[in-house]
């Protein structure tokens, strides 16, 4: 009964910050495209752009966030609500897609896939230690840095970065 409160108040909050039909998924989109910025200045970059925009999503805007993906609202039920949701994806996909292009055919991860598990990962840091309510936990370093390294040691595992050379001894 309290998370049912806790989400409708969340959904309430979200409805009387913005004026659109859709309360909360638009801004995460042009939040999102601003950071990828067509791979610019360079798309490893422009990449961890992307992510540290979902985390400050997460914690700038706890409202939005929460009603986004606490509520259990179908995407089915709205076919507008399913447009935005897949624009922001679709952000992710073409930064996913832009780096597979790096590595030769034969050793690409499909870039679906590769979109998944970075939402995924991306989305376990922010619900976790970007949030921006009580529900954070504390880490010895930033959410933002967590997030970096974790999306090193998967681009490593493509092949996309390569390790760090040893020291001659």
């Amino acid at each position: 009964m309290k998370r049912h409160a806790r989400i409708l108040s969340s959904l309430r909050i979200a409805e009387q910050r913005t004026h659109c039909e859709c309360a909360c998924y638009p801004l995460p989109a042009a939040h999102l495209e601003h950071a990828w910025n067509d791979g610019r200045p360079e798309p490893y970059a422009a990449f961890e752009n992307v992510g540290r925009a979902y985390l400050a999503f997460a914690r700038d805007e706890p409202a939005y966030y929460s009603a986004m993906f606490e509520t259990g609202l179908s995407l089915d039920d709205d076919p507008d609500l399913r447009e935005v949701a897949e624009h922001s994806f679709a952000v992710l996909r073409r930064a996913s897609e832009t780096l597979c292009a790096r590595l030769p055919a034969n050793r690409r991860p499909p870039a679906l896939m590769m979109s998944l598990h970075i939402w995924a990962l991306s989305h376990g840091v922010a619900s976790l230690f970007a949030r921006g309510d009580s529900g954070r936990r504390r880490l010895p370093m930033s959410a933002e840095e967590l997030l970096e390294a974790g999306v090193l040691v998967y681009l490593r595992g493509l092949g996309l970065f390569a390790p760090p050379e040893e020291p001659e001894r």
